[in-house]
């Protein structure tokens, strides 16, 4: 159901409106009945401001139950359900008793999030409202425990970088669950679903996902899109957007590649190769760059990156780490051994750090008979959005942490891309082409992009320096072979006229093979 148009009157004291001539008038209840026909069939466009935490996640606000209860819900695009606390004898959470729509299911253990952490409460529908657009019978989950800990106290701290696990495997940390308690919210998974798709947590326990209930609300022709802003002065949530296609100067949106959408409905993605440079050190045949990686020269398809708004750091593999860490300025090391360490660094300012960069495999990119034509973009994060600096203790914080040894989704090398990388760029997902989509940056954020892939070790990546190069090699060895062992006459000048230029700059005759006999 989509909420009554600005200057309507659901009671029918809007102005009678003009008619043609030669048209009778209709009734006003016919009127009123063609106009809710009309109104229901047109796409909504749903858009809604976020509450963006400092170097933290993005929280908006949504009404459930009858009356409403307002409340504000981590946005995470690495999930797909919606549950908010059971505040039954709390101050914050919601409070069912409250509400007169509330339909109790069953109770429900969910294995969400991928390191074993479980949202355990109850199954249920309610009415919710998220911005102008209303829901009836809405799946969602009341929850009472969260990995097996017991309910979180009415106050606790913003979660901490890399607290929300996605990717990998182990038991539930009860630490980790804590950091979910903030606001006295919960989570609103934006996973998706294409038309006439289902999905699913559990097989045992079905809960559906909350949007891809909220699709079969809407009018049909409404996109199934998302655009999540995260960075600048005024960040938002935009739903059912059309997402229009154009390069980053004229504000559009180039789309991803997802060489894994037959496996996920998540926000996944191709990253090429990745790279950190400093001002002044770019080189463009430099092999090596400083924490330069490029995962097509040993994974076709490269590295699987998950857009989760739902994490407050970027996670990587202990190897991948290893080598960000030796990337950045001198003092840095790693915050401890405990698990999800991040970086910690001696600074006096975030612009001592590098700039990072993402090399992202385009939609369009053509793979043919293994072949990989080489077509990407370029997304790039200035230090501002994943370091955050303490004046106090004169130390930085890098919002990067050690995923562990096996980082791997899909059998692959496994990226989890959270805040910062949203605070760098617009991010849309368009869940009808399983595609992620890069927009503009925010306004006043400057950053240079330099090209990480390395051009000489590619795997079966097309690149055209390596081409360039080659046949010149070849071009010049057979022009070698040419002048100095052919017996034609055209050789002959060239060999005379070479050598005359050589005697008259100073230096001995060339000394030239001896062609073969004619």
């Amino acid at each position: 159901r989509r909420a009554a148009s600005d200057g309507g009157d659901s009671g029918g004291g809007a102005a009678p409106a003009a008619r043609a001539p030669g048209l009778r008038p209709a009734s006003a209840p016919l009127a009123l009945l063609v106009a809710a026909i009309a109104a229901a069939g047109e796409p909504a466009v749903v858009e809604v401001p976020l509450r963006c935490e400092l170097h933290s996640l993005c929280a908006v606000n949504i009404s459930v139950g009858t009356p409403p209860q307002n409340l504000q819900v981590w946005v995470d695009s690495g999930s797909s359900i919606f549950w908010v606390p059971n505040g039954t004898g709390r101050a914050f959470g919601f409070n069912s008793t409250n509400s007169s729509s509330f339909e109790a299911g069953s109770h429900v253990e969910l294995p969400v999030y991928a390191d074993g952490l479980k949202v355990i409460g109850t199954a249920a529908h309610e009415a919710v409202a998220l911005g102008g657009s209303s829901i009836d019978r809405s799946p969602f989950v009341v929850r009472d425990m969260l990995g097996g800990a017991a309910p979180p106290p009415m106050v606790i701290p913003l979660p901490g970088p890399g607290l929300r696990p996605t990717v990998g495997a182990g038991p539930a940390d009860p630490a980790l669950a804590a950091g979910f308690g903030d606001i006295g919210s919960g989570i609103l998974g934006l996973g998706s679903c294409r038309p006439g798709e289902e999905w699913k947590e559990s097989d045992g326990e079905p809960v559906e996902g909350f949007f891809c209930h909220f699709w079969d609300t809407q009018p049909k022709e409404t996109p199934r899109t998302f655009r999540l802003e995260g960075g600048g002065a005024s960040p938002r949530l935009v739903i059912g957007e059309t997402i229009e296609e154009g390069d980053e100067a004229h504000q559009g949106f180039r789309f991803a590649r997802n060489n894994f959408a037959p496996r996920s409905m998540l926000w996944y993605m191709g990253v090429r190769a990745f790279g950190m440079q400093a001002r002044g050190s770019s080189g463009f045949f430099s092999l090596r760059r400083p924490a330069q990686v490029d995962f097509n020269s040993q994974l076709p398809y490269g590295a699987a990156a998950l857009l989760d708004s739902g994490a407050a750091a970027i996670r990587v593999s202990t190897s991948f780490f290893t080598l960000i860490l030796r990337g950045m300025p001198a003092g840095c090391q790693r915050s401890g051994d405990e698990r999800y360490a991040a970086i910690e660094c001696p600074c006096k300012s975030v612009e001592e750090f590098p700039t990072m960069t993402f090399s992202i495999e385009a939609a369009g990119n053509v793979r043919f008979l293994g072949l990989d034509f080489g077509s990407d973009f370029l997304v790039c994060m200035p230090p501002e959005t994943y370091v955050v600096r303490d004046a106090t203790a004169g130390k930085c914080k890098v919002d990067i942490v050690d995923g562990g040894t096996t980082h791997v989704v899909f059998n692959t090398e496994a990226i989890v891309l959270g805040m910062p990388f949203f605070r760098a760029a617009a991010i849309a997902y368009d869940a009808k082409r399983r595609e992620v989509a890069i927009g503009p940056r925010p306004k006043g954020l400057d950053c240079d992009c330099t090209d990480p892939k390395n051009w000489w070790s590619t795997g079966k990546r097309l690149s055209l320096r390596r081409v360039f190069l080659c046949l010149f090699a070849v071009s010049a060895l057979c022009a070698y072979v040419y002048l100095t062992f052919s017996p034609s006459s055209l050789a002959g000048t060239c060999r005379s006229r070479l050598g005359g230029l050589v005697s008259a700059a100073g230096g001995p005759p060339p000394s030239w093979g001896t062609p073969p006999p004619p």
